[in-house]
């Protein structure tokens, strides 16, 4: 959050069948360090939040897995290493509370 500074927050609502796409402009892209940040709350164990793709096969998603946020990461040539398709990382629990969640 933002303290001191005009600050405009978009609030999306989604039913379980529906998404939002955004494409970014790739000229404005840092390749060296992106952070990505939002906030949520859902009546949902199950679900994706969050899915992004590179222009080389690599991805980054994050989602609620009966209630624990799951992060999954595929980095180009890291494929065979991730092939598992377990979660990179997992934590939290009972994310599926109606509460608002930063990550």
């Amino acid at each position: 959050e933002v303290y001191g500074c005009s600050y405009k927050s978009d609030v999306a609502d989604f039913d379980g069948r529906s998404s939002l796409l955004y494409r970014f402009n790739q000229k404005l892209m840092s390749t060296l360090k992106d952070v990505i940040s939002l906030k949520f709350k859902s009546m949902q164990g199950d679900g994706v939040l969050f899915h992004g793709e590179g222009q080389r096969g690599d991805h980054i998603t994050l989602e609620l897995q009966k209630g624990r946020l799951s992060l999954h990461l595929n980095l180009d040539d890291s494929k065979a290493r991730l092939s598992s398709s377990l979660p990179s990382a997992t934590l939290g629990s009972l994310l599926d509370d109606q509460h608002w969640h930063s990550v």
